[in-house]
């Protein structure tokens, strides 16, 4: 299924880049993709609640059921003494959503706007590509 809409904050890469920025950043993108497929495949086999079609759930509850997941995940980890990072005492916590209808509908416009995503592929680019200029000199 492709997208016919350029979400801005789904940056896809280019489809045929030419220079060697746009080709790194690509690398890079598939790889970072990667990850996170293999990571939500690994969730989908151990929970069966998300191997369900969302899409006629609340984006809080996929949020709730997937951090449940994968809190579930790493403490069947730790309990089989595989967890990478043992005894975290970190906090979590979700800030309060005070969000009006104005800005709820302002977000979707922002979201879904051409020029910031136009915007944002290019920043990322540029950034890799600073990161591996300053790896090489």
């Amino acid at each position: 299924m492709a997208f016919t809409t350029e979400w801005s904050m789904l940056v896809q890469a280019s489809a045929s880049p030419v220079e060697d920025k746009q080709k790194y950043f690509k690398k890079k993108q598939e790889s970072a993709r990667k990850d996170i497929e293999r990571a939500f495949g690994v969730l989908k086999k151990n929970f069966h609640s998300i191997s369900r079609p969302l899409q006629f759930w609340s984006m809080e509850k996929i949020i709730d059921v997937v951090y449940t997941c994968i809190i579930l995940y790493n403490m069947v980890l730790e309990d089989q003494c595989k967890a990478i990072c043992q005894n975290y005492q970190g906090n979590i916590s979700q800030p309060e959503s005070t969000i009006t209808d104005d800005e709820k509908l302002q977000n979707v416009i922002y979201v879904k706007n051409r020029e910031v995503h136009g915007n944002l592929r290019h920043e990322l680019v540029e950034h890799l590509w600073l990161d591996v200029r300053m790896i090489l000199y």
